[in-house]
């Protein structure tokens, strides 16, 4: 047992039946303990909310819309599709 787990259990757990540095150090260890864990939970929320929010904006309002000039055929626009699937970084094709 190296020296700083040697001094930190002499400071815990004294042979004395209650000592006033082991109420302070037990609630000092529980403080830290939950909010370690409060801040583990919301941490998590907040990441799910991102990706949720993500997919919702970016299928609400993308980042490039293509509008041509002139009306497309249908013909056209799978065309213009199957070459846009070609993109490995592309994630949705959507036609309005």
């Amino acid at each position: 047992m190296n020296i700083s787990t040697r001094i930190a259990f002499r400071y815990i757990f004294t042979k004395k039946n209650i000592n006033f540095i082991s109420i302070i150090t037990f609630i000092s260890i529980v403080g830290i303990t939950v909010g370690v864990a409060a801040l583990i939970v919301v941490m998590s929320i907040f990441n799910g909310f991102r990706q949720i929010s993500e997919s919702q904006i970016l299928a609400f309002d993308p980042h490039i819309r293509l509008i041509p000039k002139k009306s497309l055929s249908t013909d056209d626009l799978s065309q213009l599709k199957k070459k846009l699937k070609l993109y490995p970084k592309l994630k949705y094709i959507r036609q309005l």
